[in-house]
């Protein structure tokens, strides 16, 4: 039977490959990354959302952004951009102040030191303002969390001595239309009467 002789070189490469093989299984596997979990964005605001009012009616509204992890945790050093667009115009009625209609009241940049940002605005006029926010995790945090964007809406009603007053304006002009509509009625019918009844003068 022939024998066959594999060269020195061939013998140390299989060798060496059975190793690795034996060193590889002993290793563990690599954990997969876990997936990044976008932030939480919580709006909140000074006075009330149901009691702010058109300006001047009530103070400037101060907005509060909160930007949280999973866990409900601060995000400290977290960056948002923050726009807010005005109402658009009302399908029958307008808001008071056309030329802010559907218009960008403001668009900023700002940190959130501590997991929250701060800011200061007048509402002019009524209707649902859109606030855009898109809070970005520091460098350190962009491992596990990742940016997120957010829109809320913002409703601010008519000052309610306004729409009072609004309601009493409209009510008297219909109770005075209504006298007025009675009054000429009435007057037509005495005059067609009068019409009626007077004697013919004869010829």
């Amino acid at each position: 039977m022939r024998v066959i002789r594999w060269p020195m070189r061939a013998r140390a490469a299989t060798a060496l490959a059975w190793l690795a093989l034996i060193a590889g299984a002993d290793r563990p596997l690599a954990a997969e990354d876990p997936p990044r979990t976008p932030v939480r964005i919580e709006l909140s605001t000074q006075p009330p959302a149901d009691a702010i009012r058109p300006f001047p009616t009530t103070e400037p509204t101060t907005f509060s952004v909160r930007v949280l992890d999973g866990a409900g945790a601060a995000v400290r050093d977290a960056r948002v951009h923050v726009t807010l667009k005005s109402p658009p115009r009302g399908a029958l009625f307008s808001t008071g102040f056309p030329i802010f209609e559907a218009t960008t009241s403001f668009a900023f940049e700002a940190p959130a030191h501590e997991g929250v940002a701060e800011f200061t605005s007048f509402l002019p006029i009524r209707g649902d303002y859109a606030l855009t926010v898109k809070a970005s995790p520091p460098e350190r945090d962009a491992a596990r969390l990742e940016y997120k964007t957010q829109v809320f809406t913002v409703g601010v009603n008519e000052n309610s001595a306004q729409v009072r007053n609004a309601a009493i304006l409209l009510a008297g002009l219909f109770a005075l239309g209504a006298v007025a509509g009675w009054f000429f009625a009435r007057t037509q019918g005495l005059l067609r009467l009068a019409e009626t009844t007077a004697p013919s003068g004869g010829r």
